[in-house]
């Protein structure tokens, strides 16, 4: 496929995106042959071992070739859909996620960019107050947590919801949790951090001025 000659422009843009793929990995393999060692142990989940990778990458960042004074690194955890398994069920996933997120922290500190990295969650939606099944259904409100040596943290951002199901912070019948903070309002302190101007947030985040532009300063 790399070999071919394609006068079609959709299957010439394929195999330019497939070579350059090949490419980046190739470069990649060579770079990270010579990653260093950490000292910290992270577990052996995926979760934990995709923040390893990540933390590989970041400390070979000066050896790949990254001109970006800014980098953004994805993973995630699935599975955090219980309509079975219940609390024990939840509690596994806290935990593989509270040890993947420590050993991670600790890389940083390895390498001394504790202060470079802000590591945040995010998720398309929250879980309800009341029971489904054996666990919960889809619901709006949730929490998030932020990580690094610029965050203002040992703190909770705005309002712990009051878990009462008859409660004026539940709404409807299924016990979802109303949010009184935006997404917008979350992500802005963010991409300050990340480098945008106050203008650029707020053509980022149109619907940030409804909320007044009152945004979480939970970054220093």
């Amino acid at each position: 496929l790399l070999g071919r000659r394609f006068t079609n422009r959709l299957q010439a843009a394929y195999q330019r995106l497939l070579t350059d793929a090949v490419t980046e990995q190739q470069v990649a393999r060579s770079v990270l042959a010579s990653i260093p060692r950490f000292n910290t142990e992270f577990p052996d989940t995926n979760f934990a071992q995709s923040l390893k990778a990540i933390a590989q990458l970041i400390a070979l960042r000066n050896h790949a070739g990254v001109r970006a004074s800014r980098q953004v690194f994805n993973t995630g955890m699935v599975h955090f859909d219980t309509h079975s398994g219940g609390l024990a069920s939840h509690n596994n996933k806290i935990q593989i996620l509270s040890e993947g997120l420590g050993a991670f922290y600790s890389a940083l500190d390895e390498i001394g960019l504790r202060d470079k990295v802000t590591t945040f969650t995010t998720s398309e939606f929250g879980r309800t107050v009341l029971p489904n099944e054996d666990g919960t259904d889809h619901g709006w409100g949730g929490h998030h947590l932020v990580m690094g040596g610029a965050v203002r943290g040992g703190a909770v951002y705005g309002r712990m919801p009051d878990l009462d199901p008859d409660g004026s912070d539940v709404y409807g019948n299924r016990g979802v949790l109303r949010p009184d903070l935006s997404v917008e309002q979350y992500l802005a302190p963010l991409a300050l951090w990340f480098g945008l101007s106050g203008a650029q947030v707020e053509r980022v985040f149109p619907n940030l001025a409804t909320f007044g532009n009152q945004r979480l300063e939970f970054m220093g």
